[in-house]
């Protein structure tokens, strides 16, 4: 069974009058400011004359350069203040506050050259649209994407900031044409693949193409073993139904999702890529890492605009409109995070398995080798010396998650854990926190894990890493058993270094999607199938263009396939392209890891650990 088809995401009809007359643009003025950057070379905050370019200086907006870190304000900003290097570019409403969202008109990230986008780097705007890819000046030169207000995407070649050269155009009906561009228009000869699936060559002279050549509605709607539209040649014989992502609200959500068109559905899937890749396991687990709890889940949905309209722009007469949903299933792959304690006390040799996922794991073993790690200059951690020896374990079966122990495993590698478990090990300051250790590990303590233990400052602990991977079973709601392998990192805390009167502080906090009341709520049935939901139509039924938006959610994660049918007075309908709805929710593990019994460190010590 196919999940996702995660080809480039999806691009659509081009709105290329407001994009071209923007990329185009090279007036402008300086537009500066004072800002308080941290100088990483000596831990100290200097204040600089900052300088960008303003290719809109009309719209009066304020600007802040968020440099990436470890990037020296002292080398990456110019004499004159212009600025350089790698980092965020936000633009808002004049006299906003920083931290205030519904202010901002732009975000750019990545590579900036004499005050400039330059390099990689991926460009916001408030409408909805987004520029991906390599820039030059400012404006997209090379390898890109663009996704304009309505949905629509194209990736392919830029120059001067329009598609020039070859490309792919995706459309929000699911319509996909590939071939060549000039200026931003299809100009020669390329392919196009009709939303019922129909295949043609098409020929094109700036943007006109020969109409000659293109299928009949009726016959691209019975092509591809697809089912006929209507049987009746009426409204729908000129008419076509769009499905993309509301890219203002998209925007502004914490759990945004994006579009992609294949020849056979348009697929709806979470944009992000740290959650997409958790949920089909295509990341490393790293302990303690940021899981899917940050975000108000209950309040997650998915903003659809649905866009019925006429071809030859002439008014339609519809009568309704339903979203006829062919199947819905959960989906049950186990989502694993991995969890290991700090603080409380100093020797703690376990971790655990936590599974968010809305299915089992079965007969989970694991392998794994410890390693040495080490802080570099920009206190980015990295591998020391060779790896230990390879070691295995069974786990088992579990549902919400496991403890896993090292105990035993650690008493044949001569770990005193008794000496671990019942002394406290003190050191007088962080900044001798490096001999500290090495006192500690003088003593013999480790055994021979004395080799994969090393000092954390900022946690005020020796520690060894375990690298490895999980292999592990679920199944399905058809019963088919699926095999998974998963690599994970973990440290595990092997002392305490207790210093006086450590001080930490942590932030938290949590996000949830914006308020949408124009949408019409629709609450999806996992593994229900065969089943309608009407969709609500305001105003006058008459026209030549309707839009019904929709929030789609789910009580668990799941993945819906459905069809969007459009009814005509005249009796004809009109159906969209499949559409593959994929929805991600957390099943929040109910699980609580291993604690110790009690606790002798400070509640100070490594509070955010």
């Amino acid at each position: 069974m196919r999940i996702f088809l995660f080809l480039m995401f999806l691009c659509a009809t081009w709105g290329l009058g407001s994009f071209a007359s923007s990329a185009a643009e090279t007036t402008g003025a300086w537009s500066q400011r004072v800002q308080i950057f941290y100088e990483p070379a000596t831990r100290s905050i200097v204040r600089k004359n900052i300088r960008v370019w303003d290719f809109h200086p009309e719209r009066q907006l304020d600007f802040l350069w968020e440099p990436s870190a470890r990037q020296s304000p002292n080398t990456e900003i110019s004499s004159d203040g212009t600025v350089n290097g790698k980092g965020k570019l936000i633009w808002r409403v004049r006299g906003s506050a920083n931290y205030d969202q519904q202010t901002v008109f732009s975000t750019y990230v990545g590579g900036m050259k004499n005050g400039r986008a330059d390099g990689q780097g991926r460009l916001e705007i408030r409408s909805g649209e987004v520029w991906e890819g390599n820039w030059a000046g400012g404006e997209l030169n090379g390898t890109g994407t663009h996704l304009d207000a309505t949905g629509s995407r194209f990736e392919g070649q830029f120059a001067a900031g329009l598609p020039n050269g070859n490309g792919t155009l995706y459309l929000t009906t699911g319509e996909i044409f590939e071939g060549r561009f000039v200026n931003g228009l299809k100009d020669g000869q390329g392919r196009t693949i009709l939303p019922g699936g129909t295949v043609y060559s098409s020929s094109w002279t700036l943007g006109r193409e020969e109409l000659k050549r293109r299928p009949t509605p009726l016959s691209d709607a019975t092509s591809g073993g697809l089912i006929a539209a209507s049987s009746i040649r009426g409204a729908a014989d000129k008419t076509e139904i769009g499905v993309s992502v509301n890219q203002r609200l998209n925007l502004e959500a914490i759990m945004a999702y994006q579009t992609a068109a294949g020849p056979d559905a348009i697929e709806v899937f979470p944009e992000r890529d740290d959650i997409v890749s958790a949920w089909r396991g295509m990341r490393k687990l790293v302990a303690n890492t940021a899981g899917p709890g940050e975000i108000e889940w209950d309040k997650v949905r998915t903003f659809l605009d649905i866009e019925t309209k006429s071809t030859d722009r002439s008014n339609l007469r519809l009568k309704s409109t339903r979203l006829q949903v062919a199947s819905s299933e959960v989906f049950r792959r186990p989502m694993l995070r991995v969890e290991s304690g700090s603080g409380c006390v100093g020797f703690r040799p376990y971790f655990a398995f936590l599974n968010d996922g809305w299915g089992g794991v079965e007969d989970a073993t694991i392998s794994f080798h410890f390693v040495r790690k080490a802080f570099d200059a920009g206190w980015q951690q990295v591998t020391v010396g060779e790896p230990s020896p390879d070691f295995s374990q069974t786990i088992g079966d579990f549902s919400s998650g496991v403890d896993v122990s090292l105990e035993d495993l650690f008493q044949q590698l001569n770990v005193n854990a008794a000496s671990l478990t019942n002394e406290r090990f003190s050191c007088s300051s962080h900044t001798v926190m490096d001999q500290c250790g090495e006192k500690l590990r003088a003593q013999g303590i480790f055994g021979e894990m004395s080799d994969y233990v090393w000092v954390s400052v900022p946690g005020m602990s020796m520690n060894t890493t375990l690298e490895g991977s999980i292999r592990y079973n679920w199944t399905d709601d058809s019963d088919v058993v699926h095999q998974e392998y998963e690599p994970f990192e973990v440290t595990v805390q092997m002392a305490a270094l207790e210093i006086p009167d450590p001080l930490f502080e942590c932030g938290d906090g949590a996000e949830a999607s914006p308020e949408a009341m124009q949408f019409q709520d629709i609450k999806l049935v996992p593994s229900k199938s065969g089943y309608s939901v009407n969709l609500t139509l305001k105003g006058n039924k008459t026209g030549p263009r309707f839009v019904n938006r929709l929030k789609l959610w789910s009580d668990t994660s799941s993945i819906t396939r459905f069809r969007v049918v459009s009814k005509f007075a005249d009796g004809s309908e009109r159906l969209s392209k499949p559409v593959i709805f994929h929805y991600f929710r957390p099943n929040f593990s109910k699980f609580t890891p291993r604690q110790p019994p009690s606790c002798y460190l400070s509640s100070n010590y490594a509070p955010c650990g």
